[in-house]
């Protein structure tokens, strides 16, 4: 059974056996999060990794110029599959690059379905904190991540904008709403 999960000890063994695979992997997009978080945990420990992200749910302890947002897993069966991250509002650069949603899959996963599934879930989460949309945005060379955001833009509506650059970097811009 797939489900999102708010970082927690009881799901840690699975998380940090999904850390291992991204020690070695060689996607082009979304590993300098992960880098950061193997370089955390490693220094730190899970706990207090878990920890980080419960204060970032609600706003504290946040490096200048960062938003609150909620981190989550993405379990199969109890297996890591993936993270997201929901963030509660926006910057101007998030408008641009970031947006609301961040994501990950395993690399043993991708190219299964998770992103979307997960993203579904991500989305009923959004709607729950009251986001009527979120903005979704990819380097406008993530042909895959590309895909996963017109499927939810198809199914559930909403806008696509201009892409933009940020730091030399160019993204797509997609609103999504968060119910169907």
């Amino acid at each position: 059974m797939l489900k999102l999960v708010k970082p927690s000890l009881e799901y840690a063994d699975a998380f940090l056996a999904g850390l291992e695979e991204y020690k070695t992997d060689t996607a082009k997009f979304g590993l300098d999060n992960m880098r950061q978080t193997i370089k955390t945990v490693e220094e730190n420990g899970v706990s207090a990794w878990i920890e980080k992200a419960r204060d970032a749910d609600t706003g504290k302890n946040l490096p200048d110029g960062w938003v609150s947002n909620t981190k989550y897993w993405l379990l199969d069966n109890d297996e890591y599959a993936g993270s997201f991250t929901l963030r509660h509002g926006l910057t101007e650069g998030l408008k641009l690059w970031g947006g609301h949603v961040g994501c990950i899959i395993a690399p043993s996963k991708r190219g299964r379905g998770y992103a979307f599934a997960g993203l579904q879930l991500l989305l009923t989460e959004a709607a729950k904190r009251g986001l009527e949309q979120v903005l979704i945005t990819c380097n406008t060379e993530n042909a895959a991540s590309f895909a996963v955001i017109t499927k939810a833009l198809k199914l559930y509506g909403g806008e696509q904008l201009s892409d933009s650059t940020f730091d030399g970097k160019n993204y797509h811009r997609v609103w999504i709403n968060t119910r169907k």
